[in-house]
Order: C-alpha cells, then structure tokens, then sequence
C-alpha cells in the first residue's frame, strides 16, 4: 500500500484539457511565459506537481517567433478530479492580444 498520494493517482485517471489559442505570435521559447500566464489564473499549477503544461504548436515565422494558427493549443494534463481547476482559463488572455477559447477535454488515449 502506498502513501495516499499514490493510491490517488493510481486510481485517477489524467486527461488532456486543450483551449484554442489565438491573437498575436508567440517566442519559439514560449514555456516560461505561458507557465505564468496559466499561474496567474490557476495559481493551483505552482504546487501541482501531477500536472503538466504541454508546449503550443505553431507555424514559425521569423527570429524566435511562432504564429498561432487553427492547430495551436493551451494543452494540460491534469487529473481528472481536477478539471474544475482549469475552468477559468476559459476565454482568459495569455498576454498582449492572444487569448484561450473554450477548453475541450481529451480522454486518455486519445491524445496526439
């Protein structure tokens, strides 16, 4: 048997929750900035250490920068038990003119 973390783990499954992200270029090196713009919606993310924030994907437009397009995503991994926690990102800006949409929920094994 395990400390109640782990038995919580194990029996809670992770899922996906991805916003669209649009508006204005990202820095390639985006990681750090988005990571505090999430934290300052979701200050949850600073002690969670069972979440993960995926990097957004985008064409590449020059020096250092990526261009947000149909296919960009604000993508964490969390447990399911804590979808809740992300709700506000919906619709919350990222920083100068980008925004997130409405979060959509990716079950496991339907990642990509």
């Amino acid at each position: 048997m395990g400390t109640f973390k782990e038995d919580a783990m194990e029996t809670d499954p992770t899922v996906d929750v991805a916003f669209p992200a649009t508006g204005g270029p990202l820095p390639l090196d985006h990681g750090y900035a988005l990571f505090g713009a999430i934290a300052r919606i979701v200050p949850r993310v600073h002690e969670a250490s069972n979440w993960g924030i995926h990097p957004v994907r985008g064409r590449r437009a020059g020096p250092g920068e990526l261009l947000l397009d149909d296919s960009s995503l604000v993508k964490l991994r969390i447990p399911a038990s804590e979808i809740a926690a992300v709700l506000p990102l919906a619709g919350a800006g990222l920083g100068g003119r980008r925004h997130m949409g409405a979060g959509v929920f990716v079950p496991p094994g339907r990642r990509g």
